[in-house]
């Protein structure tokens, strides 16, 4: 791997361009992006698509390494960051921020750039709406396990692959359908009216 890396890193600098001053670890390692998430190994982070429909997912693991499609926020408790997705993952939030996102060839892009733009209030566990959109959100997480799993074994068996686009597609859809996502959806609008007040 050493040698690898020496190899990659020669290839860098012989074809960075003439005004860039830093070596290849410091590129990969941009503003802490890397070593930052490799250090977190407790906590609780929230990861968000860049693009398309939005949607989020909550990792309690620190082993994850998010790419640059993804962005994440570190949330103090796994409460905060199940608020959080279930605010981001509903129609609501999408018809919201929808006007602020421009269309790509394969749709919305750039929510990382408007998401913030909506009153978003900050997490408060001693209020009842924020911390019943937690534990909602944490229900839902379970309940989209199962169906990721239904899903799956249902593609294998007819010899399809589950890809991230067919699994984000038909979770959305699952998630807006039930009665669950209907609820989560009914209280994110009371949400963000009653930040807007």
């Amino acid at each position: 791997m050493r040698g690898r890396w020496r190899t990659v890193a020669e290839l860098w600098e012989v074809h960075k361009q003439p005004n860039t001053t830093v070596d290849l670890l410091s590129q990969v390692d941009y503003m802490g992006k890397l070593s930052g998430q490799l250090a977190a190994d407790e906590g609780f982070r929230l990861v968000y698509a860049s693009s398309g429909h939005p949607t989020a997912a909550v990792l309690s693991d620190g082993a994850p390494v998010v790419d640059y499609t993804l962005f994440c926020v570190r949330c103090e408790t796994s409460e905060e960051a199940h608020f959080l997705a279930s605010v981001i993952n509903t129609r609501t939030l999408e018809h919201a921020v929808a006007k602020w996102m421009p269309k790509g060839q394969f749709g919305s892009r750039h929510l990382q750039k408007h998401l913030w733009r909506l009153p978003i209030p900050i997490f408060d566990s001693a209020d009842d709406l924020h911390a019943e959109l937690a534990v909602l959100g944490a229900q839902a997480e379970s309940e989209a396990a199962e169906c990721y799993r239904a899903l799956s074994a249902e593609r294998s068996v007819a010899g399809k692959p589950t890809t991230i686009a067919t699994a984000r597609r038909e979770l959305r859809a699952w998630l807006q359908d039930s009665a669950l996502g209907n609820r989560i959806n009914g209280l994110v609008e009371r949400l963000l009216a009653r930040s807007c007040d």
